[in-house]
């Protein structure tokens, strides 16, 4: 792709390809390729992306059953991609700012892996970023499996449990909604979780249970963020946890605006 400006492609149809590149480059900075649509068929099982120009691949699951892997390890540009396939997925990004968007489909069996970062405008480092919604995910179907991603914004909108032993280089792991109760499990010491997602209007509410990995510690800690930018709202949790000597509650946003918490601490034990 070699155009200065941003570019927009409608669809991207192959048909009886086991493997496609696709490269984007060649725009001027701030400009963007945009695919709104890669539609293969049951041949396809691997996507390649390379190149250097921010893309957006809006839709890479509805036609393509069999794509189990994308690609873009050797990508310098930001990647957004959408990926909400049903099938198992190993999905790598490159070196800018990645963001994963897996909708109801993310579990055990996907991989995602993020990589190194840019440097934003403002001179703060960028940061890859994951959505999911988790809701009805059990203790196996929860052990998700991500590396170097480094913030994690789910969605639970019942119950869900979570394991955080294959989860690593995360700066944070952030739940949103949460009606009913969230665990998250096998944390590292020192992690942070997030009551709703940064700089994001979206109240939380019902049971959070976090436990660590290794609960043997006489100093271990745990932060908590408050995220939820909405000043109407007032995010009322009932914070549980175990063998946790310290546990840090913070408001944290970047918004003009932050949201009240009505937060229960009784069930917070060392």
């Amino acid at each position: 792709v070699l155009f200065r400006s941003n570019q927009l492609i409608s669809d991207i149809v192959v048909s009886n390809v086991e493997t496609v590149t696709i490269d984007s480059s060649g725009l001027t900075s701030g400009n963007t390729n945009t695919v709104s649509a890669f539609s293969g068929d049951a041949s396809l099982i691997r996507l390649n992306v390379t190149g250097s120009s921010t893309l957006t691949l809006t839709d890479t699951g509805s036609d393509n059953s069999k794509l189990a892997t994308i690609n873009a390890s050797t990508f310098t540009g930001d990647l957004s991609v959408d990926s909400v396939a049903t099938l198992d997925q190993a999905i790598t990004g490159g070196s800018g700012n990645d963001t994963f968007t897996m909708g109801a489909n993310l579990n055990n069996a996907d991989a995602i892996t993020g990589g190194s970062n840019t440097a934003l405008a403002s001179g703060l480092m960028g940061e890859d970023l994951l959505t999911a919604t988790v809701t009805n995910l059990t203790t196996t179907t929860g052990a998700l499996n991500t590396t170097d991603v480094e913030r994690l914004n789910l969605t639970n909108a019942g119950t869900a449990v979570l394991d955080m032993t294959s989860v690593s280089g995360a700066s944070e792991v952030a739940i949103l909604t949460n009606t009913t109760k969230t665990t998250i499990n096998k944390l590292a010491a020192d992690s942070t979780v997030g009551l709703g997602h940064k700089d994001t209007d979206g109240d939380v509410d019902g049971i959070l249970v976090v436990a660590l990995a290794d609960e043997t510690g006489t100093t271990d800690s745990i932060n908590i963020n408050l995220n939820d930018t909405a000043t109407a709202n007032t995010s009322t949790v009932n914070l549980q946890a175990t063998a946790i000597e310290t546990v840090n509650i913070a408001f944290n946003t970047t918004d003009t605006g932050i949201a009240d918490a009505a937060l229960t601490v009784s069930a917070l034990n060392a």
